[in-house]
């Protein structure tokens, strides 16, 4: 007499931190419910705009079947692990594009955006933070211009612009959704002086 079959093998995945901006490191990590140590794990993307899971790494797993593999998502990615036949559950990760912004002269500022995509022509918002009011305030909206590229597949688009803002002020700047599209999060900059 036979008995039930054995349960199948399950994986499961987690990814940390959930929301990375670009140029960071995501940790992504899981366990293999049969605890076998050594066994290969595909990692498969599919990042946003692309319908197709690509490769981009294999790690093995440890004691107990744990495995771990960190990955540098360019845009908005949905993550899934297999081992052999066995698929895990899929996990999302955000990204935000880097905003730098910079004073570069008395009342002139530089923007540099970088990501996997150009942001030329789109509008990015230039913010001063107002102490009286506890929040930022829009001074004016900047249009992102040139591109210019970094290391592959890095896209750097950027702009200088003016602002007679007074001096001493905390100010950043914003490039919000409905800027940067779907396969991005809204990306904020460094906060700095005026």
């Amino acid at each position: 007499m036979t008995g039930p079959p054995p349960p199948a093998d399950t994986l499961t995945l987690t990814v940390k931190p959930q929301i990375v901006v670009y140029g960071g490191k995501v940790t992504l990590s899981g366990v293999l419910s049969n605890q076998k140590v050594a066994e290969n794990v595909d990692v498969l993307a599919v990042p946003c705009g692309q319908t197709a899971a690509t490769k981009v790494t294999t790690v093995q797993t440890a004691t107990g079947g744990a495995f771990t593999a960190v990955v540098t998502p360019r845009k908005n990615t949905a993550y899934t692990v297999k081992v052999k036949n066995t698929t895990s559950n899929a996990v999302s990760e955000k990204v935000r594009p880097r905003l730098r912004l910079r004073k570069i002269a008395p009342h002139r500022y530089s923007l540099r955006v970088l990501a996997a995509e150009s942001f030329a022509g789109k509008y990015a918002t230039f913010q001063r933070y107002s102490g009286t009011l506890q929040r930022w305030v829009t001074v004016k909206r900047v249009l992102l211009r040139r591109n210019s590229t970094g290391i592959a597949p890095t896209v750097i688009s950027s702009v200088t612009f003016r602002s007679s803002i007074r001096p001493r002020l905390k100010i950043r700047v914003v490039l919000p959704q409905l800027q940067v599209g779907t396969c991005y999060l809204a990306g904020r900059s460094n906060v700095i002086l005026s």
